[in-house]
């Protein structure tokens, strides 16, 4: 009899955590999807060169076309992202994406070896910081919040940059 309600708690507890693993690996697996999903908002935007544009203050934010992709608790500066087009953005998730201007507000480049120093002279960076917010706590599937650094190469006061 005994023998019987060891194995019996035996077989429950195999059984629970077989159970727990598997929500585990579904929510890795959840998790690994929206970071994919983040990224290629990311990737979207770094591609599109209109939506860091180098204007305004340390904190100039630029925000979505779509106010419901704007953050809410964000103040955007302009609204001239739109990645509708390019279908990067989910359906079933509750999504927001911006870029804001970070400091110092132009630097030089780093160091360079003596090659290429001549022209680095000539360069500043402005640095800038894309957001991306992915929630699917409704659905009981978390939240994803990705935050990637851009910087940008530009000339010096009065240089002129030819396009080829």
């Amino acid at each position: 009899m005994i023998l019987l309600l060891l194995l019996g708690l035996l077989a429950t507890t195999v059984s629970e955590n077989s159970l727990l693993q598997v929500q585990m690996s579904g929510n890795d697996e959840a998790k690994l999807a929206s970071t994919h999903e983040a990224l290629a908002i990311v990737e979207a935007i770094v591609e599109n060169s209109g939506s860091a544009p180098v204007l305004g203050d340390i904190g100039y934010t630029v925000c979505p076309v779509s106010d419901a992709l704007s953050p809410a608790n964000i103040a955007c500066n302009e609204s001239t992202i739109d990645l509708s087009d390019l279908g990067v953005v989910p359906d079933d998730a509750s999504v927001s994406y911006y870029v804001r201007r970070v400091g110092p507000e132009e630097v030089p480049l780093p160091f360079v070896d003596a090659t290429r120093a001549g022209s680095a002279a000539r360069f500043k960076l402005a640095r800038h910081e894309i957001v991306v917010d992915i929630d699917r706590t409704a659905t009981n599937r978390g939240r994803t919040q990705l935050v990637q650094g851009l910087i940008r190469v530009l000339p010096e006061a009065g240089e002129v940059i030819i396009d080829e």
